[in-house]
């Protein structure tokens, strides 16, 4: 908690942080996703979570996350590795 500076401002911060979680859980995260994924799901993209299935490699998870808060300046996350050294790359 450097400074108590806030992460969090706004609704699309917390929709943001929603998909890091989504989309980074994942063995091989594609170059730019968020910049891919406009692309590809276009009016959905800040509306609902879902996993390209054309020109994106299948969801191969690497985490479980069991709970997470978001803060307005820090997050918490209760994980488990379901890869060897998942937590290490999702973090």
């Amino acid at each position: 908690m450097a400074r108590k500076q806030e992460i969090v401002r706004d609704p699309n911060d917390r929709w943001r942080f929603l998909q890091m979680l989504y989309y980074f859980n994942t063995e091989k995260t594609p170059d730019n996703p968020f910049q891919n994924l406009k692309k590809r799901l276009k009016s959905s993209f800040n509306t609902c979570l879902v996993w390209p299935e054309e020109g994106w490699q299948p969801q191969k998870p690497i985490v479980e996350i069991h709970s997470f808060i978001l803060m307005e300046n820090h997050f918490h996350l209760l994980m488990r590795e379901i890869r060897e050294n998942g937590i290490a790359k999702f973090m």
